[in-house]
């Protein structure tokens, strides 16, 4: 059909839409193509899942154990590393911790104190390093101190805020929208063990034949250019803060 606007499906995180990032890149790739990018906008999870029901074009997640099972089991071509954050502990001011430096220590500290957490609870990217890490510290945080919200970012970040509790989060979410999230303050940040890294998935042209394969290897492109990765990397800097660090330096 002549003048047909193609639509390309991308799945991907709450964490990327609240920050406002994909509001700013994807209007420029509409432009240039000549199509519209329909988001949604889930955990990782659910992303997956979506992708696996071929609801989808594109994935853009941050679960790398997911992301590798997806491919291996043939749903998704090869992954596209194309920016990363950090994950961040947050939590209200009048918190004190012993052991500032050690992430590890941190978590055990709130389960022995009793100190309210908030989790997202929706298997998304952030629910599975916020387990790991739990795991790590030989902890299973299951009682009235720790609740899960089953929501986005900024939603647990909102629940975090009013309920006086911690709350794990990507830096972009939280520096996003810290102006109404005034009763948290960070507590740990730029450890290695809390790198998040951001990364592009096509679905399998052979398994979902219907899928706009070219259109997102196209976004692909798009993401990895010089003119976007230099947008990422100054993505935040009216917030006062660095949101993504591009994968091309």
């Amino acid at each position: 059909m002549v003048g047909e606007i193609l639509i390309l499906t991308l799945l991907t995180t709450t964490s990327v839409q609240d920050c406002g990032l994909l509001d700013k890149i994807l209007p420029g790739f509409e432009k240039k193509f000549q199509c519209q990018v329909r988001v949604v906008a889930v955990g990782s999870g659910a992303a997956f899942r979506l992708g696996k029901d071929g609801q989808g074009d594109i994935l853009l997640v941050h679960e790398p154990e997911g992301e590798q099972n997806f491919i291996r089991e043939g749903y998704g071509t090869r992954r596209y590393p194309v920016m990363s954050n950090e994950f961040i502990l947050v939590g209200p001011e009048e918190k004190e911790f012993k052991e500032k430096s050690d992430l590890i220590k941190i978590l055990r500290e709130i389960c022995d104190s009793r100190w309210k957490f908030v989790s997202r609870g929706d298997n998304s990217g952030t629910h599975q390093r916020e387990l790991d890490l739990w795991k790590k510290a030989g902890i299973k945080p299951k009682d009235s101190c720790y609740l899960e919200t089953g929501q986005g970012m900024i939603e647990t970040l909102r629940v975090a805020n009013e309920k006086g509790a911690l709350a794990l989060t990507d830096n972009a979410t939280f520096f996003r929208h810290q102006n109404e999230l005034q009763d948290l303050k960070v507590y740990y940040a730029r450890g290695q063990e809390l790198i998040n890294q951001y990364s592009l998935i096509p679905v399998s042209p052979e398994r979902f034949p219907k899928a706009n394969h070219k259109l997102a290897l196209k976004l692909v492109d798009y993401f990895l250019s010089s003119e976007v990765q230099n947008y990422i990397k100054t993505f935040g800097s009216e917030w006062g803060h660095q949101f993504f660090k591009p994968a091309v330096k």
